[in-house]
């Protein structure tokens, strides 16, 4: 009778499950802050391939992913909550300062974005099928009321 190798290893794993897991558990708990660091060394030096390569495993995967992400925003819905009342909580000023400042900067932009989605609105057919040729002739008519309102001040 031969020595079974494989029969032997399944037997061997199944028997030690539990402390080959709590090893590996610890051992992942003992170099995280190692395995981080040079993840985030690896992700900084190889930006650009690891961007292209999210890119393509999301495209090759979409569904997947936004399955995926709905699921976790599903289960951590009262973490995000709770994290995001602490961060408007904590920078709610500076949140408020920097949201007026852009207002101000770009209320020309604002008015033509706020115009195109009115001009949408008005139409009962779907959005994606008004055509964009409409919609910009309209966002000129704007931008020209615009323009005489402020050579008239």
């Amino acid at each position: 009778m031969m020595f079974d190798r494989k029969a032997y290893d399944k037997k061997y794993r199944e028997k030690n499950k539990e402390k080959r897991k709590a090893r590996y558990k610890e051992y992942h708990e003992e170099n995280r802050e190692k395995r981080n660091a040079y993840s985030k060394k690896y992700r900084e030096k190889n930006k650009e391939m690891v961007k292209a390569q999210r890119k393509k495993y999301r495209d090759e995967n979409k569904e997947k992913v936004i399955a995926q992400e709905k699921k976790y925003r599903d289960k951590n819905k009262e973490k995000e909550k709770a994290r995001h009342k602490k961060y408007y909580e904590e920078n709610g000023e500076k949140m408020r300062a920097l949201s007026e400042k852009y207002r101000r900067e770009n209320s020309e932009k604002i008015k033509i974005i706020q115009a195109k989605h009115y001009f949408k609105k008005t139409f009962n057919m779907p959005r994606k099928e008004i055509p964009k040729e409409l919609v910009d002739i309209h966002v000129m008519t704007v931008k020209n009321d615009q323009l005489i309102k402020n050579q008239r001040r």
